[in-house]
């Protein structure tokens, strides 16, 4: 585990958890800490299993159910990185058996791999058939053979519907486009790169002997009953992993600062991050696959879990490196949401008056032949800019007063000496050409279609 936890931090943590736990009543919960990208902290509490008596912990292997879907997704990133799929494609053209949905409202080709991600796609939540009750599921085969029986219910894009169907298809496309069965393709290229080696689609000898019992809670007694474990079988892609602490926080490390290109571009990491839709009031929203919470100062991304005798959850902030995982083995509560909250509460609680101290670097020189071009420069409406020269790049500062280095943008330069490529904000992507006088000295720049003259300093 990490040696960065703030002071007090893991003593104000298990007083909050210890408090959680007893408040509602849960069997057993391990949770962990995540900072600076590793495992900081973690804590069993109660039983992994009430018969041994077991206690769990960070190894302890639970049931994580949905997220599960933050893998399937990151598969199909992966497909679309090596140049197999695009996430705007059409599923049907992935499986051509789609063809056969009813489409109540919208088309069948409006179901696309983005929308399925982010749970707009209008897809029913679950194929026909009492299999969540029967406990017997269908394969992923039997299951696209019943697509004639399936519909699209909600048009596309108009609202948040949840469809454990559409990442089930989805676990199929990513089987169908690698070439190797869903869970192979997963362990191959996520979970071993990872060295996540407690995480597994099935119950292996290893995972058995470290697994939790789920359980169900009763209504007027204490002890619960045992929740059956069912193989969920075409659902393998939705919600069947197991993992644990330990391996979860190498999964959230990979999020906030893993340089692992191998597993998946930090480009493409930041793209599944990115909301594709807010809430009203932009309290959260929904990313590829990730839902986004905002609490307080910070947004979080994360994803939830539920499965016969578990529920689970996973949260981080990346800006600041930190996640939280909390993982139950028992159902029928409410108590992972506060649980989270508690963690980054007590987080936020000890590091809100850490100083920290910015990383200085030895001032570099200004070229002598970029020093023409620094200065103060106004647009046609008025605007104030700045040319300087800061970190070993000559920048455009959209604000001259501005003292942070946020504002500061660097430009690239190209084979003419008067002319950069602007990097990001407004002029991102375009050119950037000062302009001459007959004496040749600089006297402004065009940029984005705007003029601006150099101002004469007092």
């Amino acid at each position: 585990m990490s040696n960065n936890l703030p002071r007090g931090l893991a003593d104000a943590l298990d007083a909050r958890l210890t408090q959680e736990f007893s408040k509602h009543r849960l069997t057993g919960l391990a949770v962990g800490l995540v900072v600076d990208g590793e495992l900081g902290w973690s804590q069993g509490y109660g039983y992994a299993d009430l018969e041994s008596g077991r206690t769990p912990d960070s190894d302890t292997v639970f049931r994580v159910g949905s997220i599960t879907k933050t893998f399937t997704a990151t598969g199909i990133f992966q497909l679309r990185d090596q140049g197999k799929l695009s996430i705007d494609d059409p599923l049907v053209m992935h499986i051509p058996e789609f063809e056969q949905v009813e489409a109540k409202v919208g088309s069948i080709e409006q179901v696309t791999l983005r929308r399925m991600m982010c749970h707009r796609s209008g897809l029913m939540g679950e194929a026909p058939g009492d299999y969540w009750g029967s406990l017997d599921f269908p394969t992923i085969q039997e299951f696209i053979a019943k697509l004639s029986e399936t519909a699209i219910v909600i048009e596309p894009d108009s609202a948040f519907k949840y469809s454990n169907l559409a990442f089930a298809l989805l676990g199929e496309v990513v089987s169908r486009t690698s070439g190797v069965p869903y869970d192979e393709h997963i362990r191959d290229n996520i979970l071993n790169p990872l060295g996540m080696s407690s995480s597994d689609f099935r119950l292996t000898d290893t995972i058995r002997a470290n697994v939790a019992t789920g359980y169900h809670p009763r209504a007027q007694e204490d002890y619960p009953d045992v929740a059956p474990h069912p193989d969920i079988k075409g659902h393998i892609a939705a919600g069947q992993l197991y993992s644990t602490v330990a391996d979860l926080a190498k999964w959230i490390g990979f999020q906030v600062g893993s340089d692992n290109e191998s597993v998946l571009s930090e480009k493409s990491k930041a793209e599944m991050r990115r909301p594709q839709f807010l809430e009203h009031g932009w309290q959260g929203g929904f990313c590829l696959p990730w839902f986004a919470h905002r609490l307080g100062d910070h947004v979080y991304l994360g994803h939830g879990g539920g499965i016969h005798g578990f529920l689970t959850e996973i949260f981080f902030d990346r800006d600041r490196k930190v996640g939280a995982i909390v993982l139950t083995n028992s159902d029928g509560h409410d108590a992972n949401s506060p649980i989270v909250h508690a963690m980054f509460d007590a987080y936020n609680e000890a590091t809100k008056h850490t100083r920290r101290v910015p990383e200085l670097s030895r001032p570099e020189p200004t070229p002598p032949e970029l020093r023409q071009y620094l200065g103060r420069y106004s647009t046609v409406l008025g605007g104030g800019l700045s040319i300087e020269y800061r970190r070993g790049n000559l920048t455009l500062d959209m604000d001259p007063y501005s003292r942070g280095s946020d504002s500061k943008v660097p430009l690239v330069p190209t084979d003419d000496p008067d002319v950069y490529l602007v990097t990001k904000d407004r002029y991102a992507g375009e050119e950037l050409r000062f302009n001459r006088n007959s004496e040749g000295a600089v006297v402004g720049f065009h940029s984005a279609g705007f003029p601006a003259r150099r101002l004469v300093e007092a």
